[in-house]
């Protein structure tokens, strides 16, 4: 059966003057490396990320969570 994902909410900050950081928990990952690989692969494209960007980072800890 695949393992639970929970999203927790850790950490909200302003950044400078018009930012503000929000730092979200993915906890109950399979395999976080697999997922860290992907991400760091998109980073390199850019900083700005996308509701795609937010969406494919979902669906890839689901898909990593079925494959168990």
């Amino acid at each position: 059966m695949p393992k639970k994902v929970r999203c927790l909410f850790e950490e909200v900050s302003q950044i400078d003057d018009d930012s503000v950081g929000v730092f979200l928990n993915f906890d109950g990952i399979e395999d976080p490396g697999k997922l860290i690989e992907a991400i760091t692969i998109r980073k390199k494209i850019g900083e700005q990320v996308t509701i795609w960007d937010v969406i494919l980072t979902v669906i890839l800890i689901n898909n990593a969570n079925r494959q168990k």
